[in-house]
């Protein structure tokens, strides 16, 4: 009983004292005086998507400045082209039939379009620079390697999610080394990675980024 409650103890110190740590090391955004607001969204479409309205109907409403898209196929690049088209004059796309398309769609104009690909060949984030009045933003669209195979198949999980976690980890790591590369005012990250608040990765991820 007096082991337990030694365990316990040492526990929540080792939580503390890592949440201390974390909060130390965080990033923190820089001030930027800006007359402008710059509005963003996010959307993982999927690949096999059948109802494509609801999606639609929330990028209308929402009418973001940039949308950033990830499983883009040739059949919503032609939905979304058809939808918003004029909407988003400026765009980087990349189509795939299944999860790997990616795509930037603007009302700004976009230019230094990089892709990042995996080992086979197919993109995992792609930095495009959208310029507004005097500002160059770097956007990194990322669709981190999914840990899907490892969910699927619970007699594997540890190996698969191991796996799986040390490849986002260096696919993150390609990105931060990329990124810092480049020139930019503000950079922003976004996407889908593939991750939640609870895992290290995303822990190590806020002392480079601010969320």
């Amino acid at each position: 009983s007096k082991q337990l409650q030694y365990f316990l103890l040492g526990s929540l110190l080792l939580i503390c004292i890592e949440f201390v740590f974390i909060k130390l090391n965080e990033a923190r955004p820089k001030v930027i005086s800006n007359n402008s607001e710059l509005t963003f969204m996010t959307y993982n479409l999927f690949f096999k998507n059948k109802n494509p309205d609801v999606i639609l109907n929330h990028i209308k409403l929402t009418n973001p400045d940039v949308l950033v898209v990830q499983e883009l196929t040739p059949a919503w690049a032609g939905i979304l082209s058809k939808s918003f088209g004029q909407t988003y004059p400026y765009k980087k796309i990349y189509t795939d039939k299944g999860t790997h398309g990616i795509g930037v769609y603007s009302k700004y104009k976009l230019s230094n379009d990089t892709l990042l690909l995996n080992e086979s060949k197919r993109p995992f984030a792609q930095i495009v620079t959208v310029r507004v009045q005097d500002k160059k933003i770097q956007i990194i669209n990322t669709h981190l390697a999914s840990p899907a195979a490892a969910v699927e198949h619970p007699e594997k999980f540890l190996s698969l999610f191991n796996s799986n976690y040390t490849l986002r980890e260096n696919q993150l790591n390609q990105i931060d080394l990329t990124t810092k590369m480049n020139s930019g005012d503000t950079y922003i990250l976004i996407g889908d990675l593939n991750t939640t608040p609870y895992e290290p990765i995303y822990r190590n991820l806020r002392t480079t980024w601010v969320d």
